[in-house]
């Protein structure tokens, strides 16, 4: 049988995500921590460090422009890794659901998202009437240990 390199599944009725170095398998739970790569139980080398949500204020006209840090932690010697999602309404009756940041509709010229070292940045353009009122975003940051 071959070794599975990572799950997401239930483990003690949690869900559990875990990635593990070849040639290890990752339901083996005691695989030593120096091999495994993730795992959400915060133990190897790559671990969850913040996460969180922000919503915009709405936006109403045209012509408005935001460009600055909207969630800020303590500086790191690194520039995390970062996985985003992003949520838009148009006048706050319906939101479109969460999308993975780099396909949502408005991840164009007008909507980025960056990370620094200690903060995540968006600008964002409203031109026109039909560019969304309100911008959400779910993120999470990881920390890497040796």
């Amino acid at each position: 049988m071959m070794a599975s390199r990572g799950f997401l599944k239930d483990v003690g009725g949690q869900k559990r995500m875990r990635f593990v170095k070849a040639p290890h398998d990752a339901n083996n739970l005691a695989v030593p921590n120096n091999q495994v790569i993730f795992d959400s139980e915060d133990i190897g080398n790559l671990s969850i460090y913040r996460y969180g949500e922000w919503a915009s204020p709405q936006y109403t006209g045209t012509g408005v422009k935001v460009d600055s840090k909207v969630i800020t932690w303590p500086t790191l010697p690194y520039i995390p890794l970062i996985t985003l999602q992003c949520d838009y309404s148009l006048s706050g009756a319906t939101w479109t659901g969460w999308a993975h940041a780099m396909t949502a509709p408005i991840a164009f010229n007008q909507f980025r998202m960056w990370c620094h070292n200690d903060g995540l940045h968006v600008y964002y353009e409203k031109t026109f009437n039909s560019d969304p009122d309100y911008i959400a975003i779910r993120w999470q940051t990881y920390r890497f240990s040796t």
